[in-house]
């Protein structure tokens, strides 16, 4: 195992032991999802391919999730992209929750790695799940990580989200008057080429001069948090650290050039029909015009509206 492997190998095998669940690593496809229904192409990808890490129940060995580590390769290598696509087709059909981790999950973000906080918000829905079909939660309730209270660093009771920190912040410079906003405008889009969900954010901290962040992750279908929902909330920590940075009188800021690529970037994955969300307010005021306005027609939306 090398590094990437040993860390995520070690958080996953915390897991289990606190919630009483065994972790199985490099378990053969066709073991934990029936391929026998599909095509012999399919049958055979599924009888030689694995899963990085399969989280299955103590006492049944039945699977609960999988986490698949992705190398570099997996964002461009088209051979693989398409394997990565039936990997996740075949366990989305099974009902197997599968996340796809890079090497960045296992980085601390505050009180969590990346990695914890997603395996947190699994188990946090199944019990959100157990206590709707109870009658406690109503049916119709949805399901959000951040709308949970985890205890904090000094005892009190927080949001649990990898950004609170980071928003307290924002706001508290804000408050104090050392920056004109608190709230970046983040714009969520998919790039269905290199299988990543992504967000991008700014915000103005002086005439001409903004802070810009964009982040990306893996597309799947996780149980108890979406890749837009931890894209969204690693852009804000990234924005949040240029903007201590910033204060501290480091050149972290960009101009209107550097902000109009970031926009176009964004803008080009909307056009493109990847618009996933937005959430946007005064976040540029303080900088001057914009050099550009991101463009959100009715059909880039298809029937959707930002989030």
């Amino acid at each position: 195992m090398n590094r990437y492997e040993k860390v995520t190998d070690h958080q996953l095998s915390v897991a289990a032991a606190k919630y009483g669940d065994r972790l199985l690593a490099k378990v053969r496809l066709a073991d934990v999802v029936d391929v026998d229904a599909w095509t012999a192409g399919v049958r055979r990808y599924g009888l030689a391919s694995h899963l990085d890490f399969v989280m299955v129940t103590a006492e049944t060995s039945m699977p609960k999730f999988a986490v698949e580590l992705d190398g570099r390769q997996h964002w461009t290598d088209p051979a693989t992209r398409r394997r990565d696509r039936l990997k996740d087709q075949l366990c989305e059909w099974a009902g197997l929750p599968l996340l796809r981790i890079t090497s960045e999950f296992i980085r601390r973000q505050g009180r969590w790695t990346v990695l914890n906080y997603a395996i947190e918000a699994f188990y946090l829905s199944e019990g959100f799940f157990e206590a709707q079909e109870a009658g406690h939660i109503p049916m119709d309730e949805p399901l959000f990580a951040t709308s949970f209270l985890v205890p904090t660093a000094d005892g009190s009771l927080g949001l649990n989200a990898l950004d609170h920190e980071a928003r307290l912040l924002l706001l508290r410079e804000y408050q104090d008057l050392r920056l004109p906003t608190y709230a970046p405008d983040v714009f969520w889009t998919t790039d269905p080429s290199a299988g990543a969900v992504q967000a991008h954010a700014w915000m103005a901290v002086a005439p001409n001069r903004y802070l810009v962040a964009r982040t990306r992750v893996r597309d799947c279908r996780f149980q108890g948090i979406t890749p837009s929902e931890l894209a969204g909330q690693l852009v804000v920590l990234e924005l949040a650290d240029h903007a201590k940075k910033w204060l501290a009188g480091e050149a972290v800021a960009c101009d209107r050039r550097t902000l109009l690529c970031y926009m176009g970037e964004a803008q080009k994955y909307i056009s493109d029909g990847g618009f996933l969300g937005c959430v946007t307010g005064g976040a540029l005021r303080a900088g001057g015009p914009p050099p550009m306005t991101i463009d959100i027609d009715a059909q880039t939306l298809g029937g959707r509206s930002p989030r």
